[in-house]
């Protein structure tokens, strides 16, 4: 129940910090390029690497620590943290063409899913 807790606590954090950050910079940006979104994903990757060793501990105390930190806080932070390591990941370990299907497939099926997505809302 405890690593419930925590990453609901961490995931509620993340997400509040996310809308809070995004808009803060929005509201300030220049035109109409998501700002927000992009310093938030940028920050996301950015912390998840440093928190990197946290989630390759393996003790129950540190897979608590994972659960609010990595999981929960940048979890409700940014989703693309998550996609940014685990891309890194494949390239670190010297699976770089698994690093670029990650990459097209996420970011090509990504865009593909909105348009249905899209297209579904609009025609339901």
């Amino acid at each position: 129940m405890t690593g419930w807790v925590l990453l609901f606590l961490g995931g509620g954090t993340g997400a509040v910090l996310r809308g809070a950050l995004s808009e803060f910079i929005q509201l300030r940006a220049p035109n109409a390029f998501p700002w927000g979104v992009l310093a938030v994903n940028l920050l996301g990757c950015l912390a998840i690497g440093v928190l990197m060793p946290v989630s390759q501990l393996r003790s129950p105390a540190d897979q608590n620590l994972k659960l609010l930190l990595v999981t929960g806080l940048l979890g409700g932070f940014t989703t693309f943290s998550a996609f940014g390591l685990d891309t890194w990941r494949l390239f670190a370990g010297g699976e770089l063409g698994l690093a670029v299907l990650n990459v097209l497939a996420s970011l090509l099926g990504g865009l593909v899913a909105v348009a249905i997505g899209a297209w579904i809302a609009q025609n339901l």
